[in-house]
């Protein structure tokens, strides 16, 4: 996923591209993400997984990942273009973002998950020295 906010690196967007190629078994959540009025905003498309038993998000090093994973309904002999097993995404969050305040909804397949963000203090300042 391309993003375009604050904190955002090319990196883990590039890495995300080749975490999509089939040979690699793992699918990626659906994902839409934006900033609006201080707060981060996720959207992860989830359809047929519960959410209290089989989806998982944390935080390490500024990363956030959503892990979902829709059980096999256990029907033998049926056609099934469904994707079963784990689909997992991770996003790197905007700089400032507290992640000790996390709300998180599920409704309808969707996860929503809204993250303050503050604004940004320092850490982006060099002062250049003179040498004689």
């Amino acid at each position: 996923m391309t993003s375009t906010l604050p904190g955002s690196a090319f990196v883990p967007d590039l890495v995300a591209l080749f975490e999509a190629f089939p040979f690699l078994d793992r699918h990626l959540l659906a994902v839409e993400d934006y900033l609006a009025d201080g707060v981060y905003v996720l959207r992860a498309e989830v359809p047929g997984v519960d959410p209290g038993r089989h989806i998982k998000v944390s935080v390490r090093a500024g990363v956030l990942t959503v892990a979902a994973e829709r059980v096999v309904a256990g029907r033998a002999g049926v056609r099934s273009d469904f994707h079963y097993g784990l689909s997992a995404r991770s996003i790197t969050l905007p700089n400032g973002a507290d992640i000790d305040a996390i709300e998180a909804t599920c409704g309808d397949g969707i996860l929503v998950l809204r993250i303050p963000v503050r604004a940004h203090v320092g850490g982006d300042r060099v002062t250049a020295l003179s040498c004689a």
